[in-house]
């Protein structure tokens, strides 16, 4: 009579670390956890997770110089938003990533910011950026177009090629542009 009531709380034990295990399991890929962000006051000053999906915490107004550089993991970035700077070279070499949504909260992307990403190939900028560095995208050999917010008064993106918004300035030709030839605006 004594077996029943333990076989059932080990039945019990083992259906709760099952479940524990599964959720865990299906939470992999993603981060969010602070263990893996290094943080000088609201500035991201390096990431050291693994996570496939990364969701930059709410709290950080600047991801810093070299904060993501060389990461082999992440494919997708989630900006908070309230993030408003990404300094030089902050995902640079990123070899496995995918996707970026650059939120309007964004105002600045310092030079090189995602250079050589080979992978890149979705990019969304926000309405609010304002000032960009030299080289962001280059070698992203991937990327065929990106998406500007239609009220980025900044910038914009025709044809796979990156400029002001009045089309005096050229910032990037993208690698992967459906079109084989250019033709400069007068």
């Amino acid at each position: 009579m004594k077996k029943k009531p333990l076989i059932v709380l080990l039945c019990s034990i083992i259906l709760v670390l099952t479940v524990s295990f599964l959720f865990s399991y299906a939470l992999r890929g993603y981060a969010t956890s602070s263990d893996v962000f290094e943080m000088q006051g609201a500035t991201l000053v390096r990431y050291r997770g693994e996570s496939e999906v990364v969701t930059i915490p709410a709290n950080v107004t600047t991801v810093g110089q070299g904060a993501f550089e060389g990461n082999s993991y992440v494919k997708k970035i989630i900006v908070s938003s309230s993030v408003k700077t990404i300094e030089y070279n902050a995902f640079s070499e990123c070899s496995a990533l995918i996707e970026i949504d650059i939120p309007d909260s964004v105002e600045k992307i310092g030079s090189a910011a995602f250079a050589n990403c080979k992978q890149l190939c979705d990019v969304s900028i926000g309405k609010n950026l304002q000032e960009m560095g030299s080289g962001v995208f280059a070698g992203c050999d991937s990327l065929q177009d990106i998406s500007v917010n239609l009220n980025n008064a900044y910038f914009t993106c025709v044809d796979g090629v990156l400029y002001d918004a009045a089309r005096t300035k050229i910032y990037q030709v993208l690698e992967k542009r459906k079109k084989p030839y250019y033709i400069m605006p007068a």
